[in-house]
């Protein structure tokens, strides 16, 4: 099984925002306002990126360079796809992407996450994420946002 770790090509957008939307709007989701009008924005201000394997789109992810850091936006797997590891796939991948990126002056990778998703959480802490932040009441549900962070080795 062939998986690719490449740029969100147009022809995709359809798709990325088919089950970004849906996985937004379950209640596994606390707090998340991944809407169309969000993801199209995110494809037009941030560099995003797509894990796809036998020619289905399986995660995707947004990042937008900032003058101090890179922040993760949306990092998004299929519902159906969860607890296989393209969370972890996507994320090495972007992660070698930054480290290895001759353009990119950041050496941090920034994010936030709900205080409830501690699959993400766990996620993030695997790969070497740190808690360096809190916000109360960040999410449209009133949960407060763990915000994180990662050096990058260059």
């Amino acid at each position: 099984m062939t998986t690719v770790f490449r740029p969100l090509k147009k022809l995709d957008q359809a798709e990325v925002i088919s089950f970004v939307v849906q996985i937004s709007d379950s209640k596994e989701s606390p707090g998340f306002n991944w809407t169309k009008e969000f993801l199209e924005s995110e494809f037009l201000t941030s560099s995003c990126f797509v894990l796809e394997s036998q020619g289905q789109i399986r995660a995707f992810v947004a990042l937008k360079s900032l003058a101090e850091a890179d922040e993760i936006t949306c990092l998004a797997v299929r519902a159906q796809e969860k607890r296989q590891g393209w969370g972890s796939l996507i994320l090495t991948n972007l992660i070698e992407n930054r480290a290895n990126d001759a353009k990119s002056h950041n050496a941090e990778i920034w994010l936030e996450v709900h205080i409830q998703n501690e699959l993400a959480q766990g996620l993030y802490t695997k790969f070497g994420f740190k808690v360096v932040g809190h916000r109360k009441a960040y999410y449209s549900d009133g949960g407060d946002a763990i915000l994180m962070s990662l050096r990058l080795s260059r």
